[in-house]
């Protein structure tokens, strides 16, 4: 049964494209995001199945982690039995937070909410690996298992993110792991306005309504004609030493996509080159539109350029809900609304006070002009497209 000071331990392997990727995401999703694991009962130990059916897991705490034997290269078939702890390649990757868990067709979907980062505490890692290797809840035998050694779970939380993730990057990004010679960044910060203001993603409804074919999605909410950023911080794994090799002849980076006729249609096509060690922003507005509801959007971070089989970085997906302002949707709907008053006294009094008639319809078409600018934030002349 899961007990108070418990939780869950969740694998990635990543002997396939898709896992290869998930390690690269949830290295780079900020916090709040969300990313969804499904495994089969096979894969998982007899105390995670149970937890997995009972009601009451949702907020339950999540310790993600990479394994590989020493010797597994990229693109390798899979090792059989379980990986010895000192003939393997191990490191915590991620904290997350499990908001929902459904079973399917024999499959067990967990979606989880992105935390922190681990503290490079390998002690306290140790004891997990060591604690599930005794029970034979690792990989290649087991992906999921339920651990109670809470007190290493609570040092791995210590530290500052910024500094944790970097010391899970330059672990993960030498040999002898798969991930030897990758693009690291992630996603630090969305923000908006001149005083970046940071925006927290939030969820599309509540978890626990969530269904099989999306999961929990969660989303950051933008207003339009907003300037928002997003700040990209980038490392070259740390190994005491500069490559040998040479440098790479293309420079790698990270292009954003998005619908070009869109509310995020200012980030398409735009490319930030990825340095060694930095924090970048990349600004753009959003666009106003004639919508009256919030619109929804996504734009894609992905690395490039790409290089064989597997991804060489991250490759984002992320949700946005794009709405109008209070203030703006006051004043344009106030501004109609006076627009039709004037436009009709003028129209009724045209016969009568030819003058006066067309000052007032003159002023009600620039009054209409104005609502349709606080509308959209464009200014459209009469006979313009």
């Amino acid at each position: 049964m899961f007990g108070a000071a418990m939780f869950w331990v969740i694998f990635d392997t990543s002997t396939k494209r898709d896992y290869y990727r998930d390690v690269h995401n949830i290295l780079a999703l900020p916090p709040g995001a969300t990313i969804r694991y499904d495994y089969g009962e096979k894969d998982m130990s007899t105390a995670a199945v149970d937890a997995a059916k009972r009601a009451g897991v949702a907020g339950n705490p999540v310790l993600l982690a990479y394994a590989q034997t020493k010797t597994f290269k990229k693109g390798d078939a899979d090792p059989k039995g379980a990986i010895p702890v000192a003939g393997g390649f191990w490191t915590p990757t991620r904290l997350a937070v499990l908001k929902h868990v459904q079973v399917a067709d024999g499959r067990y979907y967990f979606d989880l909410e992105m935390a922190g980062y681990p503290a490079p505490d390998e002690a306290s890692f140790a004891a997990i690996a060591q604690d599930l290797a005794a029970r034979n809840e690792v990989p290649f035998e087991k992906w999921i298992a339920i651990c109670n050694r809470d007190p290493d779970y609570a040092a791995l939380g210590a530290g500052e993110l910024a500094a944790n993730w970097a010391a899970v990057v330059d672990r993960l990004g030498n040999f002898p792991s798969q991930f030897a010679g990758d693009t690291f960044w992630r996603l630090a910060q969305v923000a908006t306005g001149s005083e970046r203001a940071a925006i927290a993603p939030v969820f599309e409804a509540p978890p626990a309504t969530a269904g099989i074919g999306q999961g929990v999605q969660a989303f950051f909410p933008v207003n339009e004609l907003d300037a928002i950023g997003l700040q990209i911080q980038s490392r070259m794994p740390e190994s005491g030493q500069e490559p040998a090799g040479k440098e790479t002849t293309s420079a790698r980076r990270v292009r954003f996509e998005a619908t070009a006729t869109g509310p995020l249609g200012a980030f398409n096509g735009r490319e930030l080159d990825i340095r060694r060690y930095a924090y970048e922003w990349i600004d753009a507005d959003i666009a106003g539109s004639d919508r009256i509801d919030a619109q929804s959007c996504e734009m894609k971070l992905k690395t490039g350029p790409e290089s064989g089989n597997y991804p060489i970085g991250p490759e984002l997906n992320l949700k946005f809900q794009v709405s109008k302002t209070g203030w703006r949707s006051y004043w344009a709907i106030m501004t109609a609304i006076v627009t039709a008053v004037v436009l009709a006294v003028g129209g009724g009094i045209l016969k009568d006070n030819l003058a006066a008639g067309v000052i007032l319809l003159v002023a009600g078409g620039f009054l209409g002009i104005l609502a349709l600018y606080f509308w959209t934030g464009r200014v459209r002349l009469p006979g313009s497209k």
